[in-house]
């Protein structure tokens, strides 16, 4: 896979892990404020005061760093649905897609980097790493729905992700933000999918 080449060199000392986690926060920073394509190992180190040296051994490229925000918001994200779902009890599918919907929402509205790399259109390699993230994503919220609702559809719960990503998507590309509107609407597009059958 083209995505094995990207994957960053995670330190074990405490020093590194430090200069590490603060590469990962600069990069979010630059992400946010001046989009994908800033986001490099020479800007990282101008503003992180990293040596370039340094940030080479772990982010073997550009891409590695992307996959390595990637990978922390997906993360967070799924901490987040862990403890909103862990004392609440499900009628359906549709029941916790729109818990699901609602928590995506808070999360990528508060975490610009993390729209960017999940809703962006113009990724340098959109499929590798959007793709692995909406995959994961779709995965964990699978075994989690399996675990809470009786005869979740795995099949047709991997399809709405994937709807839900596309119309959340295209929301933040129309208003710069997930909006109420757009979230009642693929919340309305969920639950119509997801009760067809």
């Amino acid at each position: 896979m083209v995505l094995e080449i990207h994957i960053p060199n995670i330190p074990k000392q405490d020093r590194s892990l430090k200069r590490y986690e603060s590469a990962l926060q600069t990069a979010d920073i630059i992400l946010a404020q001046k989009g994908i394509h800033a986001v490099t190992l020479k800007e990282i180190a101008k503003l992180s005061g990293i040596k370039r040296s340094s940030l080479y051994k772990f982010f073997p490229s550009n891409l590695a760093i992307l996959y390595a925000l990637s990978k922390k918001h997906m993360s967070n994200l799924l901490n987040m649905l862990d403890a909103n779902i862990v004392n609440t009890n499900f009628r359906d599918s549709s029941d916790f897609m729109t818990l699901v919907i609602d928590l995506l929402t808070i999360y990528l509205n508060e975490h610009k980097g993390s729209s960017i790399m999940l809703l962006s259109h113009d990724l340098p390699t959109k499929s590798d790493i959007t793709l692995h993230s909406i995959n994961l994503l779709s995965s964990e919220i699978i075994n989690k729905m399996n675990q809470k609702v009786e005869n979740a559809n795995s099949e047709r719960v991997n399809n709405i992700v994937s709807i839900v990503i596309s119309l959340l998507s295209q929301g933040f590309h129309e208003e710069g933000e997930i909006s109420p509107r757009i979230v009642n609407e693929t919340k309305k597009v969920s639950l119509a999918y997801l009760s067809a059958y």
